[in-house]
């Protein structure tokens, strides 16, 4: 790490989006400028789970204030970590358990969808790949986030996949392409359910609030995963 440089970014504001070089940056490429790297916001010396969420996380994110106060103390935090495929896998898992069970459960209680939320969020932790397998494929997740959609939009909507594809295809890295699809599909009827309610700020506040807590935890969780702490009994 290169402290100047990190001192320098200590005295600006991250910003959503990617960036022109010199510019402004994001959280990744900020990452990628203290680490002696080319102007990126896919640093090489940051794993590829991590960089994918944080670029999710970075760009949802509503002011320069929040992403300031929520991301910039892991920019140090995150350069050099392991991302041998064990302790990859287990991150991918650690996500995309998050996604099933904490953001998945928020964006159905924009819709007053507590009951279908509480038992989303209830359901047991995924700590293996099969587990989260099980969990992602499962057809009551499906029918769940159908109703939702079907309650909470008055007519059809093309489903937007994009944001989908930035945080379940491409984090998926090839592990299991059914597994891919299916949590970009949950994850993308989710998403709907929060484009419904898109002109309210004040929601969409709301539920980065409330993941605060959460995101935050699972971000030290994937900064303390190593490969001598996974069982083999975890992938």
């Amino acid at each position: 790490m290169i402290e100047e440089r990190w001192k320098q970014i200590q005295e600006l504001h991250l910003k959503q989006g990617a960036h022109h070089p010199g510019s402004t940056f994001c959280v990744m490429e900020a990452v990628a400028y203290v680490a002696g790297e080319d102007w990126t916001d896919h640093p090489r010396g940051v794993p590829p789970t991590m960089a994918t969420y944080f670029r999710w996380w970075n760009d949802h994110l509503q002011t320069d204030e929040d992403r300031d106060r929520l991301l910039k103390t892991f920019i140090p935090r995150v350069i050099g970590l392991p991302m041998n495929e064990t302790t990859e896998t287990r991150r991918f898992v650690m996500i995309g358990d998050w996604i099933l069970r904490k953001l998945i459960p928020e964006i159905l209680r924009l819709h007053k969808l507590n009951d279908v939320a509480a038992k989303l969020e209830n359901k047991p932790e995924s700590t293996t790949l099969e587990e989260f397998k099980k969990a992602a494929l499962a057809r009551d997740l499906a029918l769940a986030l159908d109703r939702a959609l079907a309650r909470a939009l008055a007519r059809a909507r093309a489903l937007d996949l994009d944001l989908a594809r930035a945080l379940a295809l491409d984090l998926a890295l090839a592990l299991d392409r059914v597994l891919a699809r299916a949590l970009a599909r949950a994850l993308a009827r989710a998403l709907d359910l929060a484009r419904a309610r898109a002109l309210d700020l004040d929601l969409a506040r709301a539920l980065f609030k409330n993941l605060e807590a959460s995101q935050s935890a699972l971000v030290e969780r994937l900064i303390d995963c190593r490969a001598e702490n996974v069982a083999p009994g975890d992938l």
